[in-house]
């Protein structure tokens, strides 16, 4: 039996030993007792069995003897870097101009041994701006994973694709390696179209909404999206004309408004209309046809009826409507306006009739096509002579639009004064009166003339 037994333990290559004597105490005699020290394989060390002399003492250093220990270096460290944007859990995308990201770094240890004190240092992060330039990781067991995290943002001018960028592992405190880690910035794709709400446009048309789609159907997302509309005259934009839609998701749609005006006079045709989106890392612009389709344009060609007067009751009038444009006009109807001074009759025996004495269904009316509305009319009493304005309100359909149009047309009337009021009035006028007394005296003359020739 040993007593008071240890080992001495001196450094040689390739095993540097963290102590250089260990104390084992009792040894019994044929059976063996392990004995746990720590070390340290220099970097340099190549796979082999090497034997490293140590020395026994026993019996309070009295008395010592010579081993050798075989020790095997079979083992290597190697590192496998993937990069991740978002979590493990919860994985994201990237494009140009993405900001303020988690970016995972996955590190497996694919060598033999564990690996300690494991850091990764970024060198260089084009085209990433990063949070910070070191991750600690701590200790990888053989074969096992293990991650670190940080927040980077893209440069919003690159073009997207894979970059490799330059990542030293550092382990064991004083050994390292670089790694090329590959990441993606994906790209988005962006498609436009154009919409236009009412879906087929006249002249006269108002407030049209010309709805921008845009679509995103890359991998990426589209950062800093704006779209903006170029409309070329007679088409007259009220809206502004830049509207700006931020961020659009892989799959993404997103619409934008603007607003034209179509007036009355616009020649019937087709208009090109330019929408442009921009994004970080691209643009995008592309030309659509906006088609204005013709219109039925109503117009009083003739305005007949006898002399008026004031006081006229139930006098037709009657006006000739005319398809002067390039459409039918279907169920047309004309709606007559009145004033005080000239107003449509109304029975007094029917006066529910005056619902509808203003009102007249023309039915369709074909380009260059006439038509004739009459109305029966009165005029007021208290009326003076004179030319009084009147106006028709035109309303009728149209294939193709899914509200009805409306036209107001104005004509003319001359309203004249009663006949003895006219004669009354000449009576007043002296050239008037010397021609009344000619014509008396010459009746006069006639009479005797005649008279005398029936006493012969």
């Amino acid at each position: 039996e040993l007593s008071n037994v240890t080992l001495l333990l001196h450094s040689i290559y390739p095993v540097q030993f963290e102590e250089s004597n260990v104390s084992v105490g009792y040894l019994p005699p044929g059976q063996p007792v392990p004995i746990t020290v720590y070390a340290n394989v220099m970097k340099n060390a190549t796979e082999a069995v090497y034997t490293i002399p140590i020395i026994v003492t026993y019996f309070g250093d009295t008395a010592s003897e010579p081993a050798f220990v075989k020790v095997p270096v079979n083992g290597y460290v190697n590192f496998s870097i993937q990069a991740l944007w978002g979590t493990t859990s919860h994985p994201l995308s990237a494009s140009p101009g993405s900001s303020s990201l988690p970016l995972t770094f996955i590190i497996k240890d694919v060598g033999l041994v564990d690996a300690t004190n494991v850091t990764l240092n970024i060198v260089n992060s084009y085209p990433l701006l990063v949070s910070q330039k070191s991750i600690g990781i701590g200790i990888i067991p053989a074969g096992e994973y293990n991650e670190g995290s940080i927040t980077a943002s893209v440069y919003s001018n690159i073009t997207p694709g894979t970059y490799f960028i330059p990542i030293k592992v550092n382990y064991f405190g004083d050994t390292s390696l670089t790694e090329y880690v590959p990441i993606i910035i994906s790209g988005p794709k962006l498609a436009v179209n154009l919409v236009t709400i009412p879906p087929q446009i006249f002249p006269g048309f108002y407030d049209i909404r010309l709805e921008g789609v845009v679509v995103n159907y890359g991998t990426g997302i589209a950062e800093n999206t704006s779209v903006s509309i170029s409309v070329q005259p007679p088409l007259e934009l009220i809206s502004p004309n830049n509207i700006s839609l931020g961020a659009i998701a892989t799959g993404g749609v997103v619409n934008s408004t603007f607003l034209i005006n179509v007036h009355n006079n616009t020649p019937a045709g087709s208009y090109t209309v330019y929408i442009t989106v921009n994004y970080d890392g691209g643009s995008l612009m592309k030309p659509f046809s906006v088609k204005v389709y013709p219109k039925a344009y109503l117009d009083i060609v003739g305005v007949h009826y006898s002399s008026l007067t004031s006081g006229a009751s139930q006098v037709p009038i009657t006006l000739t409507i005319k398809n002067e444009g390039n459409a039918t006009a279907y169920n047309v109807r004309a709606i007559l306006g009145q004033s005080d001074v000239i107003y449509p009759y109304v029975s007094s025996s029917n006066p529910l009739s005056a619902l509808t004495a203003s009102e007249s269904s023309l039915g369709d009316i074909s380009p260059g096509q006439e038509v004739n509305v009459t109305y029966i009319i009165d005029v007021s009493s208290g009326a003076s002579s004179g030319i009084y304005p009147m106006s028709v309100t035109l309303v009728w359909n149209q294939t193709g639009s899914l509200i009805p149009f409306a036209q107001s047309d104005s004509f003319n009337v001359m309203v004249s004064p009663p006949l003895l009021s006219q004669i009354g009035k000449d009576f007043s006028n002296p050239i008037t009166i010397i021609i009344i007394v000619v014509l008396a005296i010459i009746i006069i003359v006639l009479a005797l003339v005649a008279l005398r020739r029936r006493k012969k």
